[in-house]
């Protein structure tokens, strides 16, 4: 493998924990008590370069003039006080390396696609401790994880 292609990956995979964590402050700052990551089909996103870069730029300050592009891709959805709202649609080229990233962190098996997993992530964030329960379950689309914010 050269240089240039493992330095890629390397910032690519840097992208996905910023993503990741990124998408559990946000729950916490929001008072979310679910977090929802889901495959869709026919999603609109508002970047069309096929970048992770777009998507962190577009996290760091939503509301920004992109382009809007349709296409398959990933719904990240919060439930605070027991309504869902749809946070960040995100475009299919997250989908893998973000369910991947849940379940590392949750210690589950990354070949198993096909089965329901369950597993926890321990997080500390502003010297609070939580934890998130977290689920995968398979879809036609891909895997969708759900995650809950337990009690430590």
């Amino acid at each position: 493998m050269s240089d240039t292609k493992h330095n890629g990956e390397d910032h690519d995979s840097a992208q996905i924990i910023r993503i990741a964590c990124r998408i559990i402050e946000q729950a916490i700052q929001d008072g979310a008590s679910e977090i929802r990551l889901e495959p869709d089909e026919r999603l609109a996103y508002k970047w069309d370069k096929k970048s992770l870069e777009g998507v962190q730029r577009y996290l760091e300050t939503p509301g920004g003039d992109e382009a809007v592009a349709i296409g398959p891709g990933l719904t990240i959805s919060y439930n605070v006080a027991g309504v869902w709202r749809e946070v960040m649609p995100l475009p299919d080229y997250v989908r893998e390396p973000l369910t991947r990233r849940f379940k590392l962190m949750a210690d589950m098996d990354l070949t198993r696609t096909k089965m329901p997993q369950e597993g926890r992530i321990p997080i500390r964030y502003a010297d609070v401790d939580y934890v998130l329960s977290v689920q995968t379950k398979p879809t036609p689309q891909g895997e969708r994880v759900e995650m809950q914010f337990a009690t430590p």
